[in-house]
């Protein structure tokens, strides 16, 4: 059985930019993924590039309503507050209003924007998880 030490979730390049260039710690994202801890690795994917371009690791892990994550972080968040309250209220994928109204939190440390890029298969819009193999492969600091 592979060790499962995070999961990759898609961004838009902007939004990469918010977390490893302003240093934004805080990623939002709605998903039943949940087999995570703290130290587990969240790695970046940007879409329209297919390539991982950075990680964080989960200082903590939160499951709480849109309005008190934006509440609670909206300093510390990736997203701003259009961009949030778009993510929070409207789903692209199944292009309807949201019926889930909790999401995860994800407070990052150790934000490390890859130097050198790795190309990456195309990750779906809800993510995947990655396990300590796949993570040894794409490493970029090995």
């Amino acid at each position: 059985m592979k060790l499962i030490i995070g999961a990759i979730y898609p961004v838009k390049a902007e939004q990469a930019h918010c977390i490893f260039d302003e240093g934004r710690t805080v990623f939002v994202k709605f998903t039943k993924m949940n087999d995570f801890k703290p130290n587990s690795k969240i790695i970046f994917y940007i879409t329209k590039e297919k390539i991982l371009c950075g990680e964080g690791t989960i200082k903590s892990i939160q499951r709480m309503s849109a309005s008190d994550a934006w509440s609670k972080y909206s300093k510390q968040l990736f997203l701003n507050q259009e961009e949030y309250d778009q993510y929070s209220n409207w789903s692209s994928i199944e292009k309807k209003p949201r019926l889930n109204t909790e999401l995860t939190v994800f407070v990052l440390k150790n934000l490390k924007k890859y130097s050198n890029c790795k190309s990456s298969k195309n990750i779906t819009p809800s993510g995947c998880y990655i396990s300590e193999e796949e993570y040894n492969i794409i490493n970029p600091t090995q």
